[in-house]
């Protein structure tokens, strides 16, 4: 022990001897300082030849880089000289990647190089890896290449991200990977940007050759509305256009959508639907999303019901009746599309991020969909039940009949189609024995119906295998009123004495129309109802007097100035904790102003998850990227959270909110920025996990931190929406 002590006290000597020297010290001088204190150890395991002296070296100088995060010129050195010395052997991977990480970090100069290192990693763990670790190493690579290829896209090095994207399908394909689609989708994105890029330089060679050329102008002018929808760009391009459309409406749509008169946005809203109509099949979607905003808004600030009220109404219901029948062969997202306080027939709806949720375990749970499918189609639907043993279903419109698929019937005694000639699925020939889900566990629906003539068609599949199959007349098929609809053509989700979450739930027609009840626009718009309208015992309680900054302090000195808390003390990852530890589903809200920033200035807020926990950082590396992390081992640089070109501005006072839902082993996490929603996450407790710069020496609290600035926390307060929080200590400090 005396010499372990001896150890530590010499390691933390060398430490502060480092810091002293290298104050103000340039990559050179702190190179040179890393070769006299460590020159021998790297001499010394490049003589063993085993690589695991080289391991063992690289976790010690990570662990001093985590020391140094004041010294970027010497921690620097630390994380490159580590990553070298853990990539001699596999087992010194994980120690590669979490100094990448730290030096993308807290270096934002060395980021784009520590990305390309640790694609370099996790491309020789996949290449090694076999069975079931293939699919999670594929994971890991995608996840560190994706951000890669948007990099280059950003920088405008197209060619490179779409050969990029080409190994990304590879690697998804041989992984299995649930991203495939994604990943299609956006290279499919790639190439046709790069194609419109390369019309775009025909144009203007052709405009250079002749600046004359009327219909190349209107061409170009027409690309940059149309195709790119960027009717900014295209006002720069109108000077020798002649057609008196473009010149009249371009510049007024240049300005946004609130800036236009009240009759100026009716014109620009059907202005914008011929624009529609005209369009190429990729820029349908933007221009009919901009006529229905200008139609809106002119609805929203032209309350007299007169003729061009109920002009733009009916335009904007053609627009909705239009965008639907266009939708035929693509998925449409259906989740948004409900109103809990509206579609709800039974049982107690409510949204959850972007999920929806019955919260109480109902006697026939019921909510419509207000959707109506008229023809063949696909369903699909992912959900979790959370509680209770009873029936999960879906109401299926089938041609001119309904009927329901019911999963886990009798507490799990069978699933099956009801009601076919009159029966339930023991009696029909549906059956599938037993009929269990475990609660706790996303499953995957897939449901075909084909309707033509007066016969039907349904193909169930469940976690991608077929579950059960029918055909026969529609005159066969009936629904229960026990679950019946207002409107009887219309989708619908059915729970029986449990609580369920359905994560989403998507529809593509196959043949015929999905015809949308309400014109106008996603039910969405309209705010449900919150829980704390719903329960008014629900309210903010205040965090501030809670903190005694002389014991809660982390990391720097931390001092109350009136009413605020604020850092006055220099630190790497200045923190602070508040003493309460939130036991359940939970807001916690926080009000700051960045008042100085540092080298890197990051701000952080560290937030319990269960038995784990998660940080929202905003404006690290250089205040270039924020997000949520660590998931899954990954930082807020590189993981499917990220969100990128929003800075913290110094001065301003920020709304930072946090939404915490969690549901046995899984969570949702919900980030709002000045009352907006900024990002989110749902997936594993497990694959959560704090930054060593970040953590709270009692993980189960709540905290706020800076990297290397300051900050003032004006107010931060804590809203339980289920359990309870429980202080550490009690009363004022």
């Amino acid at each position: 022990m005396r010499r372990k002590a001896r150890l530590a006290g010499a390691f933390c000597a060398v430490l502060l001897a480092l810091a002293a020297a290298l104050r103000g010290a340039d990559s050179d001088e702190a190179t040179e300082t890393f070769n006299s204190l460590y020159g021998a150890d790297l001499a010394r395991v490049r003589e063993t030849g085993d690589a695991r002296d080289d391991v063992e070296l690289a976790a010690r100088l990570l662990a001093a880089a985590k020391k140094a995060a004041d010294q970027p010129a010497l921690l620097a050195v630390l994380c490159e000289k580590a990553c070298d010395l853990a990539l001699g052997h596999p087992t010194g991977y994980a120690t590669a990647l979490e100094a990448m990480d730290l030096l993308a970090r807290t270096v934002p100069a060395k980021a784009a190089e520590c990305a390309a290192r640790t694609l370099d990693i996790r491309q020789k763990q996949f290449d090694a890896a076999t069975g079931d670790e293939k699919k999670a190493a594929g994971e890991l690579l995608l996840g560190a290449l994706l951000p890669v290829i948007e990099a280059k896209e950003q920088a405008g090095d197209l060619a490179e991200a779409a050969a990029l994207y080409r190994k990304a399908k590879t690697i998804a394909a041989a992984s299995g990977s649930p991203r495939a689609d994604e990943i299609d989708a956006r290279a499919e994105a790639l190439a046709l940007r790069m194609k419109i890029a390369a019309r775009l330089a025909d144009v203007k060679a052709l405009l250079e050759r002749d600046p004359k050329n009327v219909s190349a102008r209107e061409g170009l002018v027409r690309l940059y509305l149309v195709d790119l929808d960027d009717p900014a760009e295209a006002a720069k391009y109108l000077k020798g256009v002649e057609d008196e459309a473009l010149l009249k409406y371009v510049p007024a749509a240049a300005k946004g959508v609130e800036a236009p008169p009240e009759l100026a946005c009716l014109e620009l809203g059907e202005w914008y639907r011929d624009l529609a109509a005209t369009a190429p099949p990729h820029a349908k979607e933007a221009m009919y999303a901009r006529a229905k905003a200008y139609l809106d808004r002119f609805l929203e600030i032209h309350p007299t019901k007169d003729l061009s009220r109920t002009r733009a109404a009916l335009a904007l219901e053609k627009i909705q009746e239009t965008v639907a029948k266009s939708e035929r062969g693509r998925w449409i997202d259906l989740l948004p599309l409900i109103d809990p306080a509206k579609d709800g027939v039974t049982g107690h709806w409510k949204r959850q991020g972007s999920a929806l949720a019955i919260l109480s375990q109902t006697v026939a749970g019921r909510i419509m969909i207000p959707v109506a499918p008229e023809g063949s189609y696909e369903l699909q639907a992912k959900f979790v039940r959370m509680s209770g043993d009873d029936c999960v279903a879906v109401i299926l419109p089938v041609g001119s009949a309904r009927v329901m698929l019911a999963l886990s019937n009798w507490h799990g005694q069978d699933s099956g189609l009801q009601m076919i000639n009159g029966k339930t699925p023991r009696d029909n020939g549906t059956a599938v024995r037993p009929g269990t889900l475990v609660n706790g566990r996303e499953y995957a629906l897939d449901i075909t119906v084909v309707a033509k003539g007066d016969q039907a068609r349904i193909a169930v599949r469940l976690d991608g295998k077929p579950y059960i199959a029918w055909r026969g007349p529609q005159s066969a098929l009936s629904l229960s009123p026990n679950w019946a609809l207002p409107k009887p053509g219309c989708l619908g989700l059915v729970t029986y004495r449990s609580v369920v979450a359905f994560g989403s739930v998507r529809l593509k027609m196959l043949s015929g129309e999905a015809r949308l009840l309400r014109p106008g626009g996603a039910a969405a718009a309209a705010a449900p109802t919150t829980r704390e309208e719903a329960a008014p015992e629900l309210r903010w309680a205040d965090l501030m007097p809670l903190v005694d900054p002389a014991r809660d302090a982390v990391k720097g000195t931390w001092s109350r100035q009136g009413s605020a808390l604020a850092i006055t003390g220099p630190a790497g990852f200045g923190r602070l904790m508040f003493p309460v530890a939130p036991m359940g589903d939970y807001e916690f809200e926080v009000r700051f102003v960045r008042t100085a920033k540092g080298p890197f200035g990051g701000v952080a807020f560290v937030f319990p998850v269960a038995d784990g926990a998660g940080t929202l950082v905003l404006g690290v590396a250089g205040s270039k990227a924020s997000g949520l992390e660590m998931i899954r081992g990954q930082s807020a640089l590189s993981n499917e959270t990220t969100v990128r070109g929003r800075g913290i501005v110094n001065g301003r006072e920020y709304a930072v909110r946090v939404k915490v839902l969690v549901q046995e082993t899984q969570a949702q996490l919900a980030a709002f920025l000045d009352g907006e929603p900024f990002t989110s996450w749902r997936g594993p407790v497990a694959a959560l996990s704090v930054f060593s710069g970040w953590r709270l020496p009692k993980p189960e609290c709540l905290g706020v931190g800076c990297q290397s600035g300051a900050i003032e926390v004006r107010s931060a307060r804590l809203k339980m929406l289920s359990g309870e929080a429980r202080p550490l200590r009690r009363g004022r400090p």
